[in-house]
């Protein structure tokens, strides 16, 4: 059989040959079809359109591969309509079926050799291929052709297989093997009983067609029958909870997502029913891959499920996906996806925390607020508020001293900020220690308050008593004497300080400024003196201790003398 093939024009000389539009020049003629009904492939048939009267078509039919006419028909006109403007359309066939006696089976090419009314003829003009052979006839049907959930897996499929002649007689294909294939799985080999019947069994929920094909072989072309198949899809509706909207990270363990899943039933109405044995998966959207699934369950015979999380699915937290039906990689069923919003609280951790007590009273100190080498990543937020605190015993009570802490802005830790800065002492003997009161709720994530170790910082408490100036009104360069006696506390008592360096240190009247003037020993019990010539007008007087690696200055307050004059 040949196909439908575009429309040409043919010409033994190109230079006058018509546009593609018509055949208005004269001798010329174009192609229309040229073949066989599938029905009766020995009747040849072919539709030529021209300007100029066909008188007599004679076709050529030459075996492929070869250059001998195997058959040179002679077509008869059976039939002529006006085409366009001025041409005409003519039908030309053979006056009886060609037969395998006269033609073997095989595949042929058609050329043509055309007369017109002016006895002018064209000549050896290739317009096709003839495919001579014997046709298959195939039949296939299903016993139901809707898949899906409410229908039987079991497709019961029958049908024939006929081989066509050329001549128009069908016989039952009986000589080999069918191929069944479909688009859901493996394929099958079908054999004809002696009428050329089949049967085949398939069991599926899923798919879109079933073919049965006979293959081509020497003088037999192929042919193909289809079952197409309908997948029904039912929908689905989810539910789904969290046993609790906050989670701790690392205790994790134990927390559950429950829900129910039902569907609707093709057909019946608004009544869903519960689904049993379907799959249900957990993922994270916020996750680097959100299509991972993090945990999945199986609905029981009412539909419901109950899916236990472990620790380490916890840390994924934010927006957590609940999916079934094609969502879940089911197909029988329209997607469903939920969400759960879930907060997981981040633990923090103050580390490296160090704290130093000069002997000026000032305190230094640094930690770094940051999260355990166990929880998830993330960083921080820079906006955390730490604050240093002291207390008189390492349990409390805190009390604060500096409320909100600088950062230093450095690094530190695992995503943390390294916080610094000083601060007076407010006693001796105290314990310090910095503290993060935690951060609210942030795109499913809180971090948790914590405090670095209570740290330890004293130094000897001092004291200078019974501090003396005399005499308290001086003439002009008068002489005055400054006394007193230099104490430290330990072991709940003062105790005399000996042999240490005393400043004797002055505020002139007006000025906020102390500048020293002379140095005094302190003797085996504490006392020291020092008289001098006061050459620095009304002032206030003192002595001060300067401290040292174990203990903290000190100084008590002056005592004024007046310069007369």
């Amino acid at each position: 059989m040949l196909g439908l093939i575009p429309a040409a024009l043919y010409s033994a000389a190109p230079a006058n040959a018509a546009s593609a539009a018509g055949f208005t020049a004269a001798d010329q003629f174009g192609v229309f079809s040229a073949g066989s009904p599938t029905a009766h492939v020995g009747d040849l048939t072919v539709v030529l359109g021209s300007s100029t009267t066909i008188t007599a078509v004679t076709a050529h039919l030459v075996a492929s591969g070869t250059s001998d006419d195997a058959l040179d028909p002679v077509l008869t006109e059976t039939g002529s309509a006006p085409y366009g403007s001025s041409e005409t359309q003519s039908t030309w066939s053979v006056p009886s079926a060609i037969t395998e006696s006269e033609l073997p089976l095989g595949v042929y090419a058609i050329s043509v050799d055309v007369t017109f009314a002016d006895q002018t003829t064209q000549s050896g003009q290739d317009i096709g291929t003839l495919d001579f052979l014997n046709q298959p006839q195939l039949t296939l049907t299903a016993d139901h052709t809707d898949v899906g959930y409410d229908y039987s897996p079991t497709i019961n499929l029958t049908g024939t297989a006929a081989i066509l002649a050329p001549d128009g007689t069908t016989t039952p294909y009986t000589d080999g093997a069918l191929a069944l294939t479909t688009d859901f799985g493996a394929g099958q080999t079908l054999t004809t009983d002696a009428s050329g019947d089949f049967t085949a069994q398939l069991s599926t929920q899923t798919g879109g067609w079933v073919d049965v094909t006979l293959a081509a072989a020497s003088g037999q072309a192929g042919g193909t029958a289809t079952v197409a198949l309908t997948q029904v899809i039912d929908p689905v509706k989810l539910s789904a909870k969290l046993s609790a909207g906050t989670i701790r990270y690392g205790s994790g363990a134990g927390e559950t997502v429950t829900g129910t899943l039902s569907y609707l039933p093709e057909d019946q109405g608004t009544a869903y029913k519960p689904l049993a044995g379907q799959p249900v998966t957990i993922g994270n959207p916020d996750s680097s891959d959100p299509g991972t699934v993090i945990a999945s369950g199986t609905t029981n015979a009412e539909g419901d499920f109950s899916i236990t999380l472990s620790a380490a699915v916890v840390a994924a937290s934010g927006t957590w996906t609940v999916s079934a039906g094609r969502s879940a990689g089911d197909n029988l069923f329209g997607p469903a996806v939920t969400t759960l919003m879930v907060t997981v609280d981040i633990p923090t951790v103050i580390t490296n925390f160090h704290v130093t007590l000069s002997q000026y009273w000032e305190l230094s100190f640094s930690g770094c607020l940051n999260q355990p080498q166990d929880s998830p990543n993330g960083r921080i937020t820079p906006a955390a508020y730490v604050a240093f605190q002291y207390a008189s015993s390492p349990n409390g009570p805190w009390r604060t001293l500096v409320k909100n802490v600088p950062q230093s802005g450095m690094t530190c830790g695992k995503g943390g900020v390294l916080y610094a800065g000083t601060a007076e002492a407010p006693v001796n003997y105290a314990y310090y220690r910095l503290s993060y009161p935690g951060a609210k709720p942030y795109v499913g994530q809180a971090y948790l308050g914590s405090a670095s170790t209570p740290t330890l910082a004293w130094k000897y408490a001092d004291r200078v008593i019974g501090l003396s100036v005399s005499p308290d009104v001086v003439g002009g360069n008068g002489r005055l004497t400054v006394k007193g006696q230099l104490q430290y506390y330990a072991d709940y008592k003062w105790h005399d300080y000996a042999n240490q360096t005393m400043y004797i240190i002055f505020r002139q009247k007006g000025s906020g400024t102390w500048y020293w003037i002379v140095k005094a020993k302190t003797n085996s019990s504490g006392h020291f003196s020092a008289t001098l010539d006061d050459s620095v007008g009304s002032a206030t007087w003192s002595a001060e201790f300067e401290g040292n690696s174990t203990h903290l200055a000190t100084a008590p307050p002056g005592v004024y003398v007046r310069v007369r004059g």
